[in-house]
């Protein structure tokens, strides 16, 4: 009988690079991926977490799109406001953290949804985030489960908008 391996992705700071506790888990069928091919940008300080990000999100069927300065993601935003389905954004950044960066997001795309990530638990209820339009909290490590169902969520909340 062999053991459950949990099915979080274990980060580690400074210079060792992410790993996944168990890297013959990493794909998924493409009939298991959740995500149809919906782009997500993630905007993170740590080159390290933004290239984890990015697997974690592309075996999961998604397009994902990276950046290192939220001014960047702004930027990327502007130029092409329809382009990005979901934005996962982490607290904790120099110069504007994920919060100001939702709210800067949502002036551009008022239907976008915002997910903000951080290592630090925060104590911020859920109705105060909503208030400030961010759909979400995700703690990192990030459990896969839990990080596909929120993007679920958040995308089909935001196709019921766009359609009403």
């Amino acid at each position: 009988m062999h053991a459950e391996i949990p099915n979080v992705i274990a980060f580690s700071s400074g210079n060792n690079p992410p790993c996944c506790d168990n890297p013959g888990q990493e794909r998924l069928a493409p009939s298991e991926a959740p995500g149809r091919g919906e782009t997500i940008l993630v905007v993170d300080d740590s080159l390290a977490w933004l290239r984890l990000a990015r697997e974690i999100l592309t075996t999961g069927g998604y397009q994902a799109q990276t950046c290192k300065d939220p001014r960047e993601a702004l930027s990327l935003l502007e130029q092409n406001p329809d382009r990005i389905d979901l934005v996962i954004t982490d607290l904790q950044m120099p110069g504007l953290d994920g919060i100001e960066l939702a709210a800067e997001l949502l002036q551009i795309n008022p239907t976008l949804p915002v997910v903000l990530t951080s290592a630090a638990i925060i104590q911020m209820c859920s109705k105060k985030l909503r208030s400030l339009g961010i759909r979400d909290f995700l703690t990192k490590p990030w459990d896969r489960e839990q990080l596909f169902s929120i993007i679920r969520q958040a995308l089909a909340s935001q196709r019921s908008k766009e359609t009403q």
